[in-house]
This record gives C-alpha cells, sequence and structure tokens, in this order.
C-alpha cells in the first residue's frame, strides 16, 4: 500500500498531465470553458504558457483569480 502522500503527489501529477493533454486540444479563437479545482487550475496554468488567443469563462472566483 502507498503511503498517503505519495498517492496525493501520483494523483496530482496524473491531473497535471490530463490537463496538459486537455490544453493541446485547444487553438485560437475558441472559447473555453475553465472550470474548477485542482485539474482546472492545472489547465489554466497550460492556457497561459500557450499564450493563445481565446475567449474563457471562469467557472469559480478560484478559476478567475489564477
Amino acid at each position: 500500500m502507498k503511503h498517503f502522500q505519495g498517492d496525493m503527489t501520483d494523483r496530482d501529477a496524473d491531473k497535471r498531465l490530463a490537463a496538459v493533454a486537455a490544453v493541446k486540444e485547444v487553438c485560437d479563437d475558441m472559447l473555453v470553458g475553465l472550470g474548477t479545482g485542482s485539474t482546472a487550475a492545472h489547465a489554466i496554468a497550460a492556457l497561459a504558457d500557450r499564450r493563445l488567443a481565446i475567449e474563457a469563462v471562469a467557472t469559480s472566483r478560484a478559476s478567475a483569480d489564477l
């Protein structure tokens, strides 16, 4: 059995990988719903790195603040 902290790290890495894969599907001129939660936070960071010309709609204050 894995240590709890190790599970969380693995889960977070998986969430990051999923978010990065999803962001690869985003193109300029798209309207993108940003979502809420830890996976959405990874996706928002990945979108920022890509510097696309998109319109984004946040579903929460936490997402908007990122």
